[in-house]
């Protein structure tokens, strides 16, 4: 499954935003948040995320040990950069 996510788009502070990431990468279909753009079935059994975030563009492919990772510890541990912690607009 390939997820689209603009964090632009919704005004939560990181915390927030990654707290409900972490909710959507645990139930990726049983989700449905502003913030997300588009949502492809590519039958591959990692999740990739595409995430727009402070005007970059990454795409994070995870595995189920990644994942839960993800949803624990936040999408930015997955960054090469800090994030902001609020959104620009």
């Amino acid at each position: 499954m390939k997820l689209y996510i603009d964090r632009a788009i919704c005004d939560h502070t990181l915390p927030v935003c990654e707290r409900c990431l972490g909710r959507l990468l645990r139930f990726p279909l049983g989700e449905d948040r502003p913030c997300i753009t588009a949502i492809e079935d590519d039958d591959d059994p990692d999740l990739k995320l595409v995430l727009k975030t402070d005007g970059r563009e990454v795409t994070l492919v995870l595995d189920d040990e990644a994942r839960e990772m993800a949803a624990l510890e936040g999408f930015s541990s997955f960054l090469s950069w800090e994030p902001a912690f609020y959104r620009k607009k």
